[in-house]
């Protein structure tokens, strides 16, 4: 490369970061207020902050300081207190979540730009991952969700570096997110590493073809393995189907396009992804966690979780593009037999074939992903077969050979709960369909004699199109914010809340800090922790039933028992509205519901909140 080429690369690399950083700060301002205008009812947010604080002050995570997920999200989060010197809060939690949120953004970005090297496509890409994204970061803002996106965006931005630039730092950057993802939510690290073994062995020549197929095999029936438990409902069986169905129609692009990858390869990931996990567990383990918590914590308890959270899988199924799918799969499968079909359709229809296809899916996912967020599977695998029939360059089949079975995997985040899930799952298939638009694009003469005014226009109209049809708008998020009355209580600086809601959530937190001296939430809501300023009675909170098995039930209540009889002023917190399905849970049928029970004197009743303390018995005469 001569040096004006050179100069002219970083060039254009400079103003990819600083449009990249432009767009990222616009659209961090524009959509604030989806972080600071909502208070999620299930309370999520405050069970976390208040482990958080306690991890960070107290350690011994899984023993005496309940931790929902992976000991990677506390030491990672933990770090960033630490280092800051601030106390968790809802306010710093969702500064945090923003912070994240747009990072992840913008390395999604980064990664469009490394493969295509379009200006325009890859702010697209930014702008349609910050919209979906942001839509749910206010929901739960300090859930890991955020953070397993961010390290799904260097996951991806570290294969489709490798598939560019063979070198051992990308498979670092592979491993490293992979192990982190492992120990953040161990079973979307159970995806991910699934989708980067798909990648490296299926249909390469360096491993013999029992093994590619064996993997190939196990990844089909990983979402069956997944859903066992359920697959007795129809969607939940429709759901694990066509992930399988995107999957095996992908692999036939890789059978006829084999490619020649190095073995150690996987070995370079696997010892990094081992790093990682150790690296993880330093904290916690020099903090008082023990070893069998720590075993209990990661592996033993995510599995506990679709016993007790389920959510309806919104499944659709696109008929045509099925049909669609399956032609172009065929017609890959004829060019391995020597017919190849580009004899009957020409070069630049197929070319125009994969720009559309890239959108068709992109819109699929994005524009429907609020109601049927299945409904781009398994039309993804039009991708690599229409760039395979199309010569797209081989590193560039190589990029979505990487790319695409992260993004079919991922979705599997939204089992057992649909819910924001669903969006962290999703994002991940922008990128592979914003490149294959590129690539399209950048092969298409009548692309490329139009004015740059004009294509700039055209990329803006779809930028606007999944702006405004995406599910949220930066006009619409400040005129609510504004719209909303300040909360002003401790830790929830610049959050507007629905005004009915303000009242009483005030009201709340002034009768339970003149009348509480500790208090346990049923069920949770411990975001009041944070509200009163009160010590919370235990390490052992926990938001979702199931969570909690009978021993730390036991202990928890015995703990409540120990601070009345010294003398302490334990109540208990009721929500009303869900008293039924809490007393009907694991909890409330289990040796804490039980031990609840006894606190059935009622000293207050605030909006949708009691608060009760322990009914004495009355003695009896002599």
């Amino acid at each position: 490369m001569s040096d004006e080429s050179t100069s002219q690369t970083r060039a254009r690399t400079g103003s990819a970061i600083v449009g990249v950083a432009v767009l990222g700060a616009l659209l961090t301002i524009g959509f604030f207020p989806e972080l600071f205008s909502r208070a999620d009812g299930y309370d999520d947010e405050g069970a976390l902050v208040v482990t958080l604080r306690q991890f960070v002050n107290h350690g011994s995570l899984y023993d005496h300081t309940h931790g929902a997920y992976g000991p990677f999200y506390y030491s990672f989060l933990g770090f960033i207190y630490k280092v800051t010197g601030q106390s968790p809060t809802p306010f710093n939690g969702r500064l945090i979540a923003l912070g994240i949120t747009g990072l992840s953004a913008a390395l999604f970005a980064a990664t469009v730009w490394r493969v295509t090297r379009s200006l325009a496509f890859t702010l697209l890409a930014e702008l349609v991952t910050f919209c979906l994204l942001v839509g749910v970061a206010g929901n739960q803002p300090t859930h890991p969700g955020p953070l397993i996106v961010l390290l799904v965006a260097v996951l991806l931005y570290g294969l489709a570096g490798y598939a560019l630039d063979p070198r051992t730092v990308f498979l670092v950057f592979i491993g490293g997110a992979t192990g982190a993802l492992l120990m953040c939510k161990i079973n979307v690290g159970l995806f991910a590493a699934t989708a980067v073994v798909i990648g490296f062995v299926v249909g390469n020549r360096r491993y013999p073809k029992t093994w590619s197929k064996a993997v190939a095999a196990a990844a089909l029936l990983l979402p069956f393995l997944l859903m066992a438990q359920r697959l007795y409902q129809l969607e939940k069986a429709q759901f694990a189907l066509l992930v399988a169905l995107g999957l095996l129609l992908t692999y036939v692009p890789m059978h006829v396009d084999v490619v020649t990858l190095p073995r150690r390869a996987l070995a370079t990931i696997a010892v990094s992804a081992l790093a990682l996990m150790v690296a993880s567990v330093l904290w916690p383990l020099a903090d008082e966690t023990s070893p069998g918590a720590l075993v209990r914590g990661v592996l033993i308890q995510p599995t506990a979780q679709a016993e007790h959270l389920t959510g309806r899988a919104a499944v659709t199924f696109e008929w045509l593009a099925f049909l669609i799918t399956i032609g172009v799969t065929y017609a890959v499968l004829l060019r391995k037999g020597g017919r190849d079909v580009r004899q009957l359709v020409s070069p630049w229809l197929l070319s125009a074939g994969l720009g559309l296809a890239g959108l068709y899916v992109l819109g699929l996912a994005v524009l429907h992903g609020n109601v049927v967020f299945l409904a781009w599977l398994p039309s993804i695998a039009l991708v690599p077969a229409l760039a395979l029939l199309s010569d797209a360059p081989p590193k560039i089949r190589l990029v979505l050979r990487f790319l695409i079975p992260v993004a079919i995997l991922q979705i599997l985040h939204a089992y057992p709960v649909p819910a924001s899930q669903r969006v962290w799952g999703l994002v991940a298939i922008c990128i592979p369909c914003v490149i294959a638009m590129a690539v399209a694009a950048d092969r298409l003469a009548l692309w490329q004699r139009a004015k740059p005014g004009a294509r700039a226009l055209i990329i803006g109209a779809l930028g606007l199109v999944f702006l405004l049809f995406g599910g949220t708008s930066p006009v619409s998020a400040w005129h609510t914010y504004a719209d909303q009355t300040p909360l002003h209580l401790p830790g929830s600086r610049l959050v507007r809340l629905p005004k009915a809601r303000v009242v009483e959530l005030r009201q709340l937190t002034a009768a339970v800090r003149s009348r509480c001296d500790t208090f346990y939430t049923a069920p949770g809501f411990a975001s009041l922790y944070i509200y009163t300023g009160l010590p919370t009675p235990t390490g052992l909170l926990a938001n979702w039933p199931g969570v909690l098995d009978d021993h730390e039930q036991r202990e928890l209540a015995m703990q409540l028992a120990t601070l009345s009889k010294s003398g302490e002023r334990v109540c208990i917190v009721r929500v009303l509205g869900r008293q039924k399905e809490w007393l009907a849970s694991s909890y409330g049928a289990g040796p804490l519901g039980r031990s609840l029970a006894h606190y059935q004197a009622r000293i207050a009743v605030v909006g949708h909140y009691s608060i009760s303390v322990e009914a004495k018995t009355p003695k009896r005469p002599s």
